[in-house]
C-alpha cells in the first residue's frame, strides 16, 4: 500500500458434504519481494487465527445440537474450486482428522507448525499441545463469542449455563458408551477453564 503498509485479503473457499466441511485458503503470493519477506511468515498464523474463529463457529452452533466437532489442518498442493476439492493437503487434513484427532480437536499438521513464525509456545492463545504430544487450534476458548454477548455478563453466564448442562446431559447419556463418552470428558476438560463461574 502507498504507505508501507500491506492489505490481505483471507477468503477462505468453503464446502461441505456429508458431515464434512473443508475450508481452504490460497497460499500467500507476492511479487513485491519485500512482502514475500515481511509477510510469508506471518501467513501461516493468520490462517490458523481465522481458522480458530473459523471453526470456534461451527463448534458453538454444533455443540448446542449436541455435536462436537473435530479435524486437522493441513498444508499443501489442493483444488478447491466450489464443490471440487483434492489434492495433497485434504489427503493430509482427512488422514490426521480419522487417524489423529480422535477428540474434538482440530489437529495442525507439521506442514502447518513449521510455516509458523517464532517458537510454538508464542501461539499460546492460537495453539494448545495435548498430552500425546500433537498441537491442535485452541477454539474453545472462542465459543463462547459466537454464542453471547460477551459485553454482557448475564448472557456469558446464561450461555455458560447452558452449555454446562449440554454437557452435563451427554457425560450422563454416554455412561454405558465409553468410545464417546471419552470425547465429552476430554471437551469438558478444555471447556472448564474457560466457563466464568
Amino acid at each position: 500500500m502507498e504507505d508501507g503498509g500491506y492489505k490481505l485479503n483471507l477468503k477462505p473457499e468453503v464446502s461441505t458434504f456429508s458431515d464434512h466441511i473443508v475450508i481452504s485458503y490460497p497460499d500467500f503470493e507476492s511479487e513485491d519481494e519485500h512482502a514475500e519477506d515481511v509477510v510469508r511468515p506471518l501467513w501461516a498464523e493468520f490462517v490458523c487465527k481465522d481458522c480458530v474463529r473459523v471453526m470456534s463457529a461451527v463448534a458453538e452452533r454444533g455443540l448446542r445440537l449436541g455435536l462436537l466437532i473435530r479435524g486437522a489442518l493441513s498444508f499443501g498442493e489442493l483444488l478447491h474450486i466450489d464443490d471440487i476439492v483434492f489434492g495433497e493437503a485434504l489427503v493430509d487434513a482427512y488422514r490426521l482428522e480419522s487417524e489423529v484427532a480422535i477428540n474434538p480437536r482440530v489437529v495442525v499438521s507439521d506442514t502447518v507448525l513449521k510455516r509458523l513464525k517464532g517458537a510454538l509456545p508464542d501461539y499460546a492463545d492460537l495453539l494448545l499441545q495435548d498430552s500425546d504430544g500433537f498441537w491442535h487450534l485452541n477454539y474453545i476458548p472462542q465459543m463462547r463469542k459466537h454464542g453471547a454477548d460477551t459485553h454482557d455478563a448475564d448472557s456469558a453466564l446464561r450461555w455458560d449455563a447452558a452449555v454446562k448442562a449440554i454437557v452435563e446431559a451427554n457425560l450422563t447419556a454416554l455412561k454405558d458408551r465409553p468410545r464417546e463418552l471419552s470425547k465429552w470428558d476430554w471437551f469438558n476438560a478444555q471447556l472448564q477453564p474457560t466457563l466464568i463461574a
